[in-house]
Parts: structure tokens; sequence; C-alpha cells
């Protein structure tokens, strides 16, 4: 067979494409006018074959773009978990608001039996009573403390008080159980009850406690319902509590705050707060200041009164719940926001806030969240709904 040289194939390759035309797509172009290609060597069987073009090396760029988070169910066989809080070993603590147990996730799992059970109110109506706040103590790993807010029933199961109780967990059991704070007031009827607890990086422990169905009381500083509160990890009030050495209200003028936390670098108590039918409020609070509850409302700009960092108009009425500042170890460009929950929608709402306080921007991302948000020890976020827990963050290997 004669041997035609790749010069004439190619050219032979051209014309029928020429010939075929290309894609029916109306947005291709084809042009008619081109150069041919430049003449190349024959390739004879003597000559020898071309070196392989080595493959590139694996990228060792540190400034690469980190994987997208990406959500993750952690358990779907819970009710109503809050407070989720992580211990130093990566144990997931929570809380089944009305079931009254206290819940561990450990290496990923669920496990069986509660860390504790407390006695609450279950009676039908009271929906905002029960086991309400969770906190792990800052020396946890050393002392083993684990702190509870609850709602304490009577013989008929009608809200008695609300109680702070410290456990001590050996393992995964409370082995003991202390009420280091009682007496605490709570809604005759159904709400306003808060009680969500954090420690602050001064070691002390931060309660939220609302109005109680009764919105005089937040006026009134020496009444400690519609207030931030501030304890030792005893349940005494600390010696520079702003409002004196035997008042435990560290802020006030408070309808109902719920989430609660603290930045992360600089220290300062966030807060949610819900509000009448609107007027929903994402709080900065400092102590001893009075956040107008019930003579101001959302940004009132009334200056008796600490307007809110955000708020919703009147007319909009979300239900904020659970409040994150992340660090950003896991999901950079986090770090710094101001995360929490919208309990009507199911909505997790970012807030970018400057130095000086201004909203700069308002997002939101694609989870479902209805109670709280927490970060764990890996960085990411896990996210509480009505009946699960999810995570959302880089890819798990």
């Amino acid at each position: 067979m004669p041997r035609f040289s790749i010069l004439l194939i190619l050219s032979a390759m051209m014309l029928i494409i020429a010939a075929c035309g290309g894609d029916d797509d109306a947005d291709d172009v084809v042009s008619n006018d081109f150069e041919a290609p430049e003449p190349v060597e024959e390739v004879t069987d003597d000559d020898p074959e071309p070196e392989p073009t080595p493959e590139p090396a694996p990228s060792d760029d540190e400034d690469a773009e980190p994987a997208a988070p990406e959500v993750t169910l952690v358990t779907d066989a819970v009710s109503m978990p809050s407070s989720i809080n992580f211990a130093p070993d990566g144990r997931m603590f929570f809380i089944e608001v009305w079931t009254g147990t206290i819940r561990i996730v450990e290496d990923g799992q669920l496990l069986d039996e509660p860390f504790a059970t407390l006695d609450i109110v279950q009676a039908e109506g009271f929906t905002e009573h029960g086991i309400l706040g969770l906190a792990l103590h800052p020396d946890f790993e050393n002392n083993g403390w684990v702190y509870a807010f609850h709602t304490v029933p009577d013989d008929a199961g009608a809200p008695a008080e609300q109680r702070i109780v410290r456990l001590t967990a050996e393992g995964n059991n409370a082995v003991e159980q202390e009420v280091i704070v009682d007496g605490l007031p709570f809604g005759p009827n159904c709400c306003h009850n808060g009680g969500r607890i954090v420690f602050g990086p001064d070691g002390h422990l931060y309660v939220s406690l609302g109005d109680v169905e009764n919105d005089a009381v937040s006026q009134d500083p020496n009444n400690i319902a519609g207030s931030i509160l501030r304890y030792t990890e005893n349940g005494a009030v600390p010696d520079d509590n702003p409002l004196g050495a035997d008042n435990p209200v560290y802020a006030y003028g408070l309808r109902n705050p719920y989430g609660l936390t603290f930045h992360p670098e600089t220290g300062e108590l966030w807060i949610t707060e819900n509000g009448p039918n609107g007027f929903d409020e994402v709080n900065l609070i400092r102590a001893g200041e009075n956040y107008g509850w019930p003579e101001a409302r959302g940004m009132a700009g009334d200056p008796d009164y600490v307007d809110p960092i955000w708020a919703t108009g009147q007319s909009e009425a979300i239900g904020p719940t659970g409040i994150q500042i992340p660090t950003g170890d896991a999901i950079p460009e986090l770090a710094g926001a101001v995360m929490f929950f919208d309990w009507n929608s199911g909505t997790a709402r970012v807030l970018e806030v400057s130095d000086e306080y201004e909203v700069l921007d308002e997002t939101s991302i694609p989870v479902e969240c209805n109670l709280d948000i927490a970060e764990g020890t890996d960085g990411a976020l896990y996210l509480a709904s009505t009946e699960a827990i999810f995570r959302y963050g880089p890819p798990v290997d």
C-alpha cells in the first residue's frame, strides 16, 4: 500500500470537516478562513518514540480554595434538641426541651441512654417550660460539671419554680446533682421563661430570664425577670455585678431573651430577643444597661435605652433563637459573623457587623434550623431543627 505523508492526510481531514459542517447550534460560528497547518516531518518506523510528557506534581499550594461547606445529618432521632455544647474531647451534649433529658452524641453516634433526666413541667399548654438551657463548665475536662436550667413542677404537674442545677459527669452519666440557684420566676400560662445559660470569658455563668408574661417587671432593675443574670460557678452573686453585690441582674429591660453567645475574640455578650409580634432583636449586652422593653421596641432611637444592633419592624415576626459567632477555623468566610436562627421559617441568618456595630450586610445560608447553633471542636457548625441535628462544614474524610 503506498505511504501517504502526514501532510496529505491532514489536508484530507480538513476537507472532510468542511464538508460535514459543525454543530447545528446557532451560537456556533464556522469560519471559512483558516490557515493551512505548518508542514510536519514524516514519521517513519525508524524514528524513536517521543518522550512522554511528565504528569504535573500535586500542588501543595497553601492558598488553595477550601472545600465548600456541606450539610450532613448527625441524628434525626431527637425531639426539640437545643443548647448544644461540646466537651473538649468532641462529645456533643444537648437537651431535649420537652422530655427533660440531657443527651450525648459520641463519635458521631447518638447514645441510647441519656446523660441525665430532670423533672420538668410537661402539662399541656406550657410550651415554653421544660429543660431550657445547658452549659459545660470551662474546666469541664477536670471537674466534669454540667449546668442545666429547668422548670420544676409541683405535685399536680404545674410550674412551681425554675432552677439551675449542677451535675457531675462520670463518663457519659451524671452521678451527682446539686441545686445552685432556685426560686426563679416563670410564666404562669406558657411563656417568656428565657432559660438559656452560658459561661463567659470571666468564668461566670450568664442566664437569660424573660419577663414571665408581666412586661412591667422588665423596667425594675431590682426584679430579676426580664433580665440577663450573672452568677458565679457556685450560684452566688459576684461582688462586681453592675447593680450591686446582692443583685444578680447584669442587664435589664428585656422581653424574652433566647440565644446567648460570647464573641470568640472580643468577649462581648450577644443575644437574640423575641419581640411582641414583631420587633425581634439582636442585642449587644453591656453591664448595667437598660434595653427598653416595654417602653422602647426595635430601633427606637430613645437615648434612655440601648437600641439593638439589628431588629425587625412591627410587621415581621421571626422568633429568633440560637446565636453564634463562628471563629472561622473551618469556614473562614463566616469568621466573626453574627449568625442566628429564625424559628418561624427555619432560616439561618448571617449578619456582617462592622467594628462600629453597624450591620453592613445580611444574608442567609441554605440549612434547616430552628433552635440552636454551636461550633464544634472540629470548627464545623452544628445546627438543631425541631427533630434533627445537622453538621455544616467542610466535607468529612
